[in-house]
């Protein structure tokens, strides 16, 4: 009985240093995210007060670039989720629809 009492609780004591770090990380992921889209927006306002239209465009395709190219290397590992704006199609969409965005003439192909 002794011994049962010792599996259980280690297994509790596991359980719930797991589930602490998990939130740890859930939570760092979340302030990450955010930290970056405040630095994004914060550049783009900078950017518009100094009036440097051509530097925010050079800035924005970069960022998407960038994004773009983590995202792809993202979906290939295991367990990497295939619905993040919805439905599958709708994230082949948005996907389809930067890469469009990215190949435009007139604004990241000469920013």
């Amino acid at each position: 009985m002794k011994t049962l009492a010792y599996c259980t609780s280690s297994f509790a004591l596991g359980a719930l240093i797991a589930g602490f770090l998990g939130y740890i990380l859930f939570i760092h992921s979340i302030q990450s995210s955010n930290v970056s889209e405040m630095r994004t927006f914060s550049q783009s306002v900078s950017l518009l007060t100094q009036g440097n239209e051509k530097n925010l465009k050079a800035f924005h395709c970069a960022n998407l670039e960038t994004s773009l190219s983590i995202f792809e290397d993202l979906q290939g590992l295991f367990l990497s989720s295939k619905k993040l704006f919805g439905t599958e199609e709708q994230t082949n969409k948005f996907i389809l629809e930067v890469k469009e965005q990215l190949s435009h003439e007139g604004v990241c192909k000469h920013a």
